[in-house]
């Protein structure tokens, strides 16, 4: 995936922020990933700039075609740190759902998990990106199952929602509980 995610991203931009086309030109998955691979391109770009005091398009993008490595590095450290996220994310619903234990337990089995540790190391990873987000509905959504969430929990939850589907389409599928949870509650009123 590290190819693809990163080359999509380039070629919205090759290395020219003048020359936009922020069409990746695929049905293959959701397009999110490429959008936040663009970023760290241009965060790198960023900083190669302020490192050289200046670099033309033609220069950079020169530069990365020769040696992608350190950008390579640059957004598989982001992946990771995601990576990191979604296990404390995990430790936290645990802990609040059903004790300490039972989240040190599922963040320690993610944390072991090797396909878990395969993805972070890769490049905006859709599968990780769609996991960090359904990580980050899940609190909203048991708010509002259990009949205390609010406008802004419905709103996260949502929004978190339709971030993961943008990683990925499989998570769409929680829009269904997210939309039974509002019912139920509805109804006990």
């Amino acid at each position: 995936t590290d190819r693809t995610t990163m080359g999509r991203a380039w070629t919205m931009w090759k290395g020219n922020p003048t020359g936009w086309d922020l069409n990746p030109h695929t049905g293959g998955w959701p397009a999110l990933s490429f959008y936040l691979t663009l970023g760290i391109q241009l965060l790198y770009k960023g900083y190669q700039t302020l490192r050289t005091g200046g670099m033309e398009p033609g220069a950079f993008a020169n530069m990365v075609q020769r040696e992608s490595n350190h950008l390579f590095l640059l957004a598989r450290i982001i992946n990771a740190l995601i990576g990191v996220l979604s296990v404390y994310l995990l430790f936290r619903i645990g802990r609040r759902a059903a004790g300490r234990t039972v989240g040190l337990i599922a963040a320690f089995l993610l944390a072991m998990n090797t396909l878990h540790i395969l993805t972070s190391q890769h490049v905006m990873d859709p599968n990780l990106l769609a996991l960090l987000f359904v990580l980050l509905a899940t609190e909203p959504m048991l708010a509002i199952v259990a009949g205390r969430g609010g406008l802004g929990d419905s709103v996260r939850a949502g929004a978190m929602i339709g971030l993961a589907g943008a990683c990925k389409y499989v998570p769409l599928v929680l829009g269904l509980p997210f939309l039974w949870g509002h019912i139920e509650n509805r109804n006990d009123r």
